[in-house]
């Protein structure tokens, strides 16, 4: 056989017999869902949410508005734009109530 080399390394074409073969590989990413806690005071609730989540999104499944508590995790205030990557317990600190 005669080849004749192409520019991409690793192809070739043949002058006596072309065919072409396709492979078409799709990889698709599936969101994972993590579990976030919420705690506040001596009450926990338990949200499933998908991966890549923020702050924000479990505050609104919880019906808490975001501008009433601050969220913290092991001391640190996190903000609502915080996403979640991985199971998580937040603590819930009120900040405003009702008048």
């Amino acid at each position: 056989m005669d080849f004749e080399s192409t520019a991409i390394p690793g192809y070739a074409i043949s002058a006596n017999n072309v065919s072409t073969c396709t492979t078409v590989i799709r990889v698709m990413l599936f969101g994972w869902n993590v579990q976030v806690t919420l705690i506040s005071g001596k009450d926990e609730k338990t949200f499933e949410l998908e991966q890549g989540s923020t702050v924000r999104k479990v505050l609104d499944l919880a019906n808490i508005h975001p501008s009433t508590v601050i969220v913290s995790y092991e001391d640190t205030v996190l903000p609502h734009s915080t996403t979640l990557k991985g199971d998580i317990r937040l603590e819930i600190t009120i900040v405003s109530s009702g008048g």
